[in-house]
């Protein structure tokens, strides 16, 4: 029961990533959403703005991608695992940063923050499985 628990956190998190990474391809950095008119006069620093945008939401699919190799077979990736840990945490931090120096961003964001924060708690997870099998 315990792997297919894990199957089924990484499989709703492997959704959460491929979502997200859409929505960034799709819309980019500047839209209504983000609080910025649809057709901006585009300066400098949006341009690299949506850039790093773009970017980042595409390590987002690529880790769906990783997420959903993992699933296949959970036992075996624990190294993968815990540089996924790596990058989830450190993203944490730096949204950490973020509230501390530019405040609090909308709730669905706040959201995030406990995932990336704990995502380590997974690859122990994983570990505990792998050893039991």
């Amino acid at each position: 029961m315990s792997k297919l628990s894990f199957r089924i956190v990484l499989g709703a998190i492997c959704v959460l990533c491929f979502f997200s990474g859409w929505l960034g391809y799709r819309y980019g950095a500047v839209n209504y959403y983000y609080g910025l008119p649809d057709n901006p006069a585009f300066t400098q620093g949006l341009l690299l703005l949506d850039s790093n945008f773009r970017f980042y939401n595409g390590l987002w699919f690529g880790i769906g991608f990783i997420l959903i190799w993992m699933i296949i077979n959970v036992t075996k990736k624990t190294n993968v695992m815990w540089g996924l840990s790596v990058l989830f945490f450190m993203g944490g931090i730096g949204r950490i940063v973020s509230i501390v120096t530019c405040g609090r961003p909308p709730l669905l964001y706040m959201l995030f923050l406990p995932l990336e924060i704990g995502f380590p708690l997974l690859a122990l997870w994983q570990r505990h499985i792998s050893l039991k099998v």
